[in-house]
């Protein structure tokens, strides 16, 4: 991969995680109705605040985003995996599997683009993945 075609994708990248970020936002106060303690709430804003971090992160081409996306894409594609081999109790259950399944794809993307050396390099990260 070349140099221009990592930079293009880091900036695709950077709108899907803009996107995240604005669905999350748009999804905390729905989920109040369901959960009037607020903390789906919360881990929503929560989440979409790592998200936009990252965003920021991509956009500055900061040498710190590397490993916060190869661990928060770990995480994410570990708790995809833990979704998607629930066993199915109903049709309301398998209807979640579908976005599990995306964002194992997503994610699982993320872990191997971010691991590739170009890419650390047009983020001139150097050291070790893992803080």
């Amino acid at each position: 991969m070349d140099s221009d075609r990592a930079e293009k994708m880091v900036r695709r990248l950077q709108w899907l995680h803009i996107a995240l970020v604005a669905v999350l936002l748009l999804y905390a106060p729905v989920s109040l109705r369901d959960d009037p303690s607020g903390a789906q709430a919360l881990l929503s804003v929560a989440v979409a605040g790592l998200f936009g971090l990252i965003y920021f992160g991509l956009r500055a081409r900061r040498e710190w985003v590397v490993p916060l996306v190869l661990v928060s894409a770990a995480f994410a594609c570990l708790q995809a995996a833990i979704v998607i081999l629930h066993p199915v109790g109903d049709a309301g259950v398998l209807v979640t599997k579908v976005p599990a399944g995306l964002a194992l794809w997503f994610f699982g993307y993320q872990l191997a683009f971010f691991s590739r050396p170009e890419v650390r390099a047009l983020f001139k990260h150097h050291g070790r993945v893992v803080f």
